[in-house]
């Protein structure tokens, strides 16, 4: 109830009332999505995964990232190659 009040910029008695309101689960996965992209913006302004503490999140957004970029060289290359 803290974090959803803290997060969210509410009162605790909102996020209780949001909290039993929402389907189960439903807030956690908001705080999650919202850790992610504070990560991904801090890693996109130059931090590293070290900077930012290496947790489970940290990593796991350094990794999908790094998938990206992946894909997005292979796609680069196929089409350098005319789709091949």
């Amino acid at each position: 109830m803290s974090r959803v009040a803290e997060v969210f910029g509410c009162l605790p008695s909102a996020a209780v009332r949001e909290i039993e309101r929402q389907p189960v689960g439903y807030l956690e996965d908001m705080l999650l999505l919202r850790s992610y992209a504070e990560i991904k913006a801090a890693m996109d302004a130059g931090r590293s995964e070290e900077d930012l503490g290496g947790g489970a999140l940290v990593v796991l957004c350094g990794d999908i990232t790094a998938d990206l970029a992946k894909a997005a060289l292979r796609q680069r290359q196929r089409d350098a190659h005319g789709g091949t």
